[in-house]
């Protein structure tokens, strides 16, 4: 999907299909925030589609964009902005490592999340991120994204289903 066909259902949702109170720079700037989170969530999460193969070699290759941390233990650091060898070797292996999306930079670009569950996400976020501006605080929208946000990370209501009591 095209940032721009998503800004539009943004603004749908927002009440503001004109883009009298939004302009698009700044529905790509929430966009962008949201893509972090959900990119940030997936990761703690343990996602496999977060998880990129790169060849390193020590001294040679540098850290990719969107690099969070390796996926369990290699025999590697960051120093600077290339990968060093732990044990001073210079050999060529192959890591895996958790990899951020990448954020958009104009209404051409791709979404970097294409799945139902992914663009739902990002549209609660953006949502919520924009109608924080406005003083925009659905309780639907934010138990919504709450709820996305804790089977990202998950976490689970200890008390599903229990009756609220009353104080």
């Amino acid at each position: 999907m095209l940032v721009n066909e998503f800004i539009k259902r943004v603004s749908v949702r927002l009440g503001d299909e004109a883009r009298i109170t939004y302009s698009s720079k700044e529905l790509i700037s929430c966009l962008n925030d949201a893509i972090s989170q959900l990119s940030l969530e997936r990761i703690a999460a343990h996602d496999p589609l977060m998880i990129k193969e790169i060849t390193v070699t020590p001294g040679r290759t540098s850290v990719p964009a969107g690099f969070v941390r390796f996926v369990g233990q290699e025999p590697f650091y960051i120093d600077g902005a290339k990968f060093a060898s732990l044990d001073g070797s210079t050999e060529k292996r192959t890591a895996r490592c958790y990899v951020a999306k990448a954020h958009v930079e104009s209404a051409g670009d791709d979404l970097p999340f294409d799945d139902a569950t992914s663009l739902g996400a990002l549209m609660d976020y953006v949502v919520v991120l924009a109608g924080a501006r406005v003083g925009y605080a659905s309780q639907v929208e934010s138990t919504l994204a709450d709820r996305m946000s804790g089977a990202y990370t998950g976490r689970s209501a200890s008390d599903a289903g229990a009756v609220a009591k009353e104080s």
